[in-house]
């Protein structure tokens, strides 16, 4: 008799104990400052690096080259650009040559071939289109793709780390060129989060600064100091493993629920970042206009991040 009635001590003492360490949980996940980003580490294991691979070429076409020398001209006669972004690639962009590319081996063994159209090859400041593509026979979405990786070369930079922002300013700055010369253009739907990511940076910063951080190498320094040390490789870590997750990952409701704690994990570092950069007074800013417009690029519709950008 006395043994189950200590069994059945222990067992309420247990009850009581995980009720207590379950509560105290849920207290600072509700209290914390940075209630996701400070606790989805498990979620962001693996840091994606952008890699050129090695390329073997293929023929020469005069027809590219015409095309190419076209799509050239359409950025260097851009003054618009040329005044915005001087010190941007504009003598690579001039000298910058074209080829086909049979396939690109990736330092992990992959072949990379029907996966890409074309790509931008830096250390030969060449623009390779993938023999037996399908864009070579739609002149409108070859020059479309060609622009992009133009805009590959003139924001290259030994800076730009994070390949969702080299997509992201390559896929803006086509559009502006595109629109300007009645090029038909459409964001693909694989850059979703580089032009999110894009879009509320540029939201903080404004367009001309965010390239000119992003160019010169203290992008990174600056969403640090209006949020935590190292979390700007957080925010961009977090996005492209989202990216490549939501692309690969099995379909289930496990899949879904830790893609939307990943992708919420980016927007309380955005939230806090757009919050302390606009309520700095060295910071010339409409803040109410940074508000509405960060309100509206928030996926998560949650009191949580409204109320802190309040």
């Amino acid at each position: 008799m006395k043994k189950n009635i200590y069994r059945r001590r222990r067992l309420c003492a247990l009850i009581i104990l995980i009720i207590i360490v379950l509560l105290t949980k849920m207290l600072i996940f509700f209290c914390r400052d940075y209630r996701y980003a400070g606790n989805n580490d498990k979620f962001q294991k693996s840091y994606i690096v952008y890699e050129e691979g090695s390329p073997v070429i293929g023929d020469n076409s005069m027809y590219l080259e015409e095309v190419l020398a076209q799509c050239k001209n359409f950025i260097l006669q851009n003054e618009e650009l040329k005044s915005k972004y001087p010190y941007l690639n504009w003598k690579n962009v001039e000298e910058a040559t074209i080829t086909f590319c049979k396939y690109i081996e990736m330092s992990n063994g992959d072949v990379l071939k029907n996966e890409i159209a074309a790509k931008y090859y830096s250390p030969e400041n060449k623009v390779l289109v993938m023999e037996g593509t399908y864009v070579v026979y739609n002149e409108p979405f070859l020059k479309r793709i060609l622009i992009h990786e133009l805009m590959h070369d003139l924001t290259y930079s030994q800076y730009l780390s994070s390949n969702l922002l080299n997509e992201a300013f390559a896929e803006k700055l086509c559009e502006k060129i595109c629109n300007q010369n009645s090029i038909p253009f459409t964001y693909s739907t694989e850059y979703t989060y580089n032009i999110w990511l894009y879009d509320t940076l540029e939201n903080v910063f404004g367009t001309e600064q965010l390239m000119y951080m992003c160019y010169y190498g203290f992008l990174n320094d600056m969403i640090d100091l209006y949020t935590k040390k190292g979390y700007s490789n957080k925010l961009f870590n977090v996005l492209e493993n989202l990216d490549y997750y939501e692309k690969n990952g099995k379909n289930s409701v496990f899949k879904k629920q830790k893609c939307e704690k990943m992708l919420k994990t980016a927007e309380d570092i955005i939230v806090h970042l757009t919050h302390n950069y606009i309520n700095d007074p060295k910071n010339n800013c409409d803040k109410e206009v940074v508000i509405a417009n960060c309100k509206k690029m928030l996926v998560s519709d949650e009191d949580y991040f409204l109320k802190r950008l309040e």
